[in-house]
């Protein structure tokens, strides 16, 4: 039987020994829906960067160098704020639409590539068995602080 390539170490895969179930094939969905969220994340992140500077120029012209230079401090929270707030005179409306749904996208596929990451690590035999043992010894010292006490 050949070992399971994805989750097999560089010296098991030399001995031809499995790290886990023979049985079990290779799951490779997750690490792609991992890595796909990750970009996706990225993509919406970058995106949304360029609305928030396009909002920031408004501020600039519109706002003034203080309102500006707060939405800069702040991380682009007073910008997005005062976007909003003068999404109708200054005719920003579809901006900060687009901007909001960035922002939401961003979270979701963040959101998606942690699931996804963390299934995949769970996934593999080697980081499942080194993570169960460091609870294991987590236990162990909890129990014994606690006898002692």
């Amino acid at each position: 039987m050949q070992p399971c390539w994805i989750f097999a170490s560089h010296s098991q895969t030399h001995r031809g020994e499995i790290a886990a179930n023979q049985n079990s094939k290779p799951n490779i969905a997750m690490p792609i829906v991992a890595t796909l969220a990750y970009g996706l994340t990225l993509l919406t992140s970058l995106a949304g960067f360029v609305y928030f500077i396009i909002v920031l120029i408004k501020q600039f012209q519109s706002g003034g160098p203080l309102h500006g230079i707060i939405g800069i401090v702040t991380c682009t929270l007073w910008t997005f704020i005062w976007g909003w707030i003068h999404s109708t005179e200054l005719n920003l409306k579809k901006t900060m639409i687009i901007w909001s749904l960035l922002i939401v996208a961003s979270m979701a596929f963040s959101g998606i590539a942690m699931v996804a990451g963390a299934g995949a690590m769970m996934a593999n035999p080697e980081f499942k068995e080194a993570f169960e043992s460091g609870m294991q010894q987590s236990r162990e010292r909890t129990e014994s602080a606690e006898e002692s006490q």
